[in-house]
Formats: C-alpha cells, sequence, structure tokens
C-alpha cells in the first residue's frame, strides 16, 4: 500500500491485491486526511508504520463483550 498523487492531483491510497491480483486505488477525501494528520506522530502509528492507529479484533470482542453486559445482551457478540 501507497500514498500517491493520482492524476487529478490529489492524494490516494493504491494498494495491490493478493487474492485477486487488482489494483484498488481509494481517494483520500478532505476529513480522511485531517485524522491522518491528527495521528501521523501517534507512538502507535511510527512503531507499526500505520496511518491510523488500530485495534486488534479481541480489543474490539472485549469492547463488544462490554457493550452487551450494559445492554442486557446475553448472546456472545464478536466483530464476524
Amino acid at each position: 500500500m501507497t500514498l500517491q498523487q493520482g492524476i487529478d492531483g490529489e492524494k490516494w491510497i493504491m494498494l495491490d491485491r493478493m487474492k485477486t491480483e487488482t489494483t484498488e486505488n481509494v481517494p483520500l477525501l478532505p476529513i480522511l486526511l485531517e485524522l491522518i494528520g491528527k495521528y501521523k506522530n501517534h507512538p502507535y502509528c511510527k512503531t507499526h508504520n500505520k496511518l491510523l492507529p488500530m485495534n486488534s479484533n479481541q480489543r474490539y470482542n472485549a469492547y463488544l463483550e462490554e457493550i452487551a453486559d450494559m445492554c442486557g445482551i446475553k448472546k456472545k457478540l464478536t466483530t464476524h
């Protein structure tokens, strides 16, 4: 994945997909550029060379479990 300037002069994420061997191009809208700027010096982003900090599925599932408890939901919730 790379950040590149598109032919329109704007920034794009360009990614070569392994499974389908196709190129995926995603324009970066102003709100996303603002978020990327907000987190560019975040320790996680610097350490892991990421644009945004990301939680693991395990962390998301823990959050979902906490929300389910607060809402009285007995079913086990997961990100899947």
